[in-house]
């Protein structure tokens, strides 16, 4: 499953806040943007689908090789928020 996102403008300037809802599978591959350089890039988020909760994960940019955290919460099977923020904190 492939999702692009906008920013949610009411967060703070150093993070991303997606407000996604979509349904888990197996691996979910999601469009983000990059902290830092600002190019999307795809990421694949390996979520069981029994997990129920928040976690947060560390992907490098493809484009600038940057550290992006990814904080998300997953409820009843769908992945309903995603923040990207910097990942060299």
């Amino acid at each position: 499953m492939q999702n692009g996102y906008v920013p949610n403008q009411d967060v703070k300037e150093s993070a991303t806040n997606l407000r996604v809802n979509c349904q888990m599978s197996a691996e979910t591959a999601l469009t983000v943007t990059c902290h830092f350089c600002f190019n999307e890039i795809e990421v694949d988020l390996e979520i069981d689908q029994s997990f129920e909760g928040s976690n947060t994960e560390i992907y490098d940019c493809t484009v600038c090789c940057n550290p992006n955290k990814l904080q998300y919460t997953v409820t009843h099977g769908s992945l309903v928020n995603v923040l990207v923020s910097d990942g060299n904190e």
